[in-house]
């Protein structure tokens, strides 16, 4: 359970739902659901983890397929999330929390007292109004920025993007930054 546990916000959640599962089944009558009960619920993790679409679609708020498409979220940032691409909207936590899945998503955020925060694996783009591009890669993470600026933190590390240029995150590789167009920030939304 702990190792499980240990896995991240992920497995956490997962867990979560499986005990409000557990508990929503009543006390077995006889010995032998037990296992039963417990065989159904490890089928459920397994599957939830060995199928990255199954686990996407379950715990995504926001889900694209073939194309880009544009949403305002509740706290009235807009986000365009590339195709084939998922994000979490936290919202409901009070903050203006974000958690990219997979894919890409171009954040124009509304200028706000409070900080807007998208979680890309272990790292984090925070900023109070700007617009910026966040990507999921095959090996690590992009941030791009075309307005403003976006404070970019992976453990304890943490760099300033301004606009016009792109941090690169990659597995086992320095951080790279990189020079870029405002215009051509999340370039994907034009096809």
């Amino acid at each position: 359970r702990d190792a499980f546990l240990a896995q991240g916000e992920t497995a956490q959640d997962v867990y979560r739902r499986v005990q409000i599962i557990w508990a929503g089944s009543g006390k077995p009558k006889k010995s032998k659901t037990i296992p039963s009960i417990v065989a159904a619920a490890l089928l459920t993790l397994g599957a939830y983890f060995a199928f990255e679409p199954v686990r996407i679609f379950a715990t995504a708020d926001i889900i694209t397929r073939l194309e880009p498409a544009d949403t305002q979220l509740a706290s009235g940032d807009i986000v365009v999330l590339d195709a084939g691409s998922a994000l979490v909207d936290l919202t409901e936590t009070g903050a203006r929390e974000r958690r990219l899945l997979k894919g890409a998503a171009f954040f124009d955020v509304e200028q706000d007292d409070r900080r807007f925060t998208v979680q890309l694996e272990e790292v984090s783009a925070t900023t109070l109004g700007t617009s910026f591009d966040a990507v999921i890669l095959e090996d690590g993470v992009s941030v791009g920025v075309s307005d403003g600026a976006v404070l970019v933190e992976s453990g304890a590390q943490s760099w300033r993007v301004e606009a016009g240029q792109t941090l690169f995150l990659r597995d086992d590789n320095p951080a790279q930054s990189s020079q870029i167009q405002t215009e051509d920030v999340a370039a994907w939304r034009e096809d």
